[in-house]
């Protein structure tokens, strides 16, 4: 691989994409999702990736050091088959040289262990669903691996390194890290148009973590450029992070009430080393999905990655024992015991593992989905299906496009997103969505939207998907983009709610027809 540059997606598909460059192939964007296994330097569908090009060097690098952020064209690195070079660089200076460390490569080095991470950083919202942290004490913090992670035990162990996930979640400086990718993400995106199509497209960047101390083993390019005056090298991959600080407790455990069968493991206590596969395939076809799991388990990963002091979290299943201290003293409880347990009555009160703004809001109409919720407790009730996650969220705005407003001038228009997932190996995801219609006329032409129910794989994939829907509503002047799901493959169907819900109490009998009708669409998904 020579270049990895910006990430881009076109209107009206979900998948993120990112331009690279290889040496002997056409190739020029592949999903972004693939982002954890791709460093340039490496090669990619060969059968050997150990000839690598460049220079190992281990280097405790001097953060406070880090003099600008600078572009790729900035820094006068040599053009890429055409590329723009508008990729960001950390740049520091060492001595009599200056190092380029590119943004994307430490991100991926820090938190990107997978592609859950990477589409957690440009949606956080998630995490608050997927994880929960009980601070039981000072010296004690338990992360609960709720069942919308759709994470087995086995899966966590492959997929993760639990200590960078605990450093990544609840360390405060990796945690403002972490989310300032969102935050670049929101506020840097551009349009264009490319061959009369609308591309949006993210130059990536974030904020550096307390770093100070931390070594790194990087693979270095060679000498390739000058900057004011001296020698500029670029680290192409960095191999490996090693203490780095933090503020982590001495315990730290990650738990689940769906872990029941394996027993303890635990990570090595000085630098956890990450099995690397020796051959990495990037296929379109394989990679249609940015959230399988195989492409989840699949990733390459950085050597090392440690923090100082040393740090070792574990998982627990039924037959490990958890180590609970808090004022009043300290005492062990059973893996058993916690799959029977609740947990908030156990460790105290559990919070979000991390905090964003939610995407629920408190405004005069926020009662306007009760009836929905009603119908998706009673579903639940009468089926194998859990409701994983409920959002009540405005829809964006898009250019050209009123509809996101509500035509009475009450605000912006409101959409509920629920994905319910069933206890199926699979991990199939059925996703329900309504949109509030409360300004529409009790009586005249205009046909109210009926739920729309679709079925994935994957709760990730159906988040993403559920995010296009809405924009592509918000074009259809609030009609489902028929086409677009056909385009797709998106099986979709559609239940007939009681009219205007919205702003009126809906009696028992009317609900439960509405949970009929969606039962039975939901069988021809």
């Amino acid at each position: 691989m020579l270049y990895i540059g910006g990430i881009f997606r076109f209107f009206g598909n979900s998948e993120w994409y990112i331009q690279v460059r290889f040496s002997k192939s056409k190739k020029k964007s592949v999903l972004a999702s693939l982002i954890p296994d791709l460093c340039v330097g490496r090669f990619y569908n060969v059968p050997d990736i150990s000839d690598a090009k460049g220079k190992t060097a281990l280097t405790r690098t001097n953060w406070s050091n880090v003099k600008a952020v600078k572009s790729g064209k900035e820094l006068a690195l040599n053009p890429i088959n055409g590329v723009n070079r508008s990729e960001k660089y950390f740049l520091l200076q060492k001595k009599d040289m200056w190092l380029a460390i590119p943004q994307l490569e430490l991100a991926r080095s820090l938190f990107f262990q997978n592609n859950k991470m990477f589409g957690y950083a440009q949606s956080p919202v998630a995490l608050n669903v997927d994880f929960r942290r009980s601070n039981v004490s000072q010296s004690n913090l338990m992360i609960e691996v709720m069942d919308s992670a759709q994470l087995s035990k086995g899966q966590f162990e492959k997929c993760f390194n639990a200590t960078q996930l605990a450093y990544t979640l609840c360390d405060s400086s990796a945690l403002n890290s972490f989310l300032s990718v969102h935050e670049n993400f929101r506020l840097k995106q551009k349009t264009s148009k490319v061959g009369g199509c609308e591309v949006t497209w993210w130059n990536f960047g974030f904020n550096l973590p307390s770093l100070k101390g931390a070594k790194m083993e990087m693979m270095l390019s060679e000498h390739i450029s000058t900057y004011q005056g001296q020698n500029l090298y670029v680290a192409n991959e960095i191999k490996g992070i090693t203490g780095i600080p933090h503020t982590l407790p001495l315990d730290i455990e990650f738990i689940s009430q769906k872990w029941a069968k394996l027993a303890v493991s635990q990570s090595t206590l000085n630098e956890e080393k990450l099995e690397v596969a020796g051959e990495f395939i990037i296929d379109d076809e394989q990679g249609a999905s940015s959230f399988s799991q195989t492409k989840i388990i699949s990733s390459h990963g950085i050597g090392t990655f440690s923090l100082s002091p040393n740090r070792s979290a574990r998982t627990k299943s039924s037959k490990g024992k958890v180590r609970i201290i808090n004022e009043t003293g300290e005492a062990e409880v059973s893996g058993s015991e916690l799959i029977n347990t609740d947990l908030p009555t156990l460790l105290g009160s559990a919070s979000a593992a991390i905090f964003v703004a939610t995407t629920e809001d408190d405004g005069d109409d926020k009662n306007i989905f009760d009836n929905f919720r009603s119908m998706l407790k009673k579903l639940c009730e009468e089926s194998d299906l859990t409701l994983a996650e409920l959002r009540i969220q405005k829809l964006r705005k898009i250019k050209g496009f009123k509809s996101h407003m509500k035509k009475d001038g009450t605000g912006t228009r409101k959409a509920a997103v629920a994905h319910l997932t069933s206890p199926s190996e699979n991990f199939e995801t059925i996703t329900l969505i309504d949109v509030d219609q409360s300004d529409f006329p009790t009586s005249g032409s205009k046909k109210s939207l009926s739920t729309l129910i679709f079925k994935f794989t994957h709760l990730d994939d159906a988040r993403a998907k559920a995010e296009t829907i809405l924009d592509e509503l918000v074009i259809k002047s609030l009609r489902w983009p028929r086409n677009s799901f056909k385009k797709n493959n998106i099986s979709t169907q559609n239940a007939n709610h009681p009219p205007y819900y919205w702003v009126r109490k809906v009696d028992d009998d009317a609900i439960d027809r509405w949970v009929e009708k969606t039962k039975e669409k939901i069988q021809k998904l």
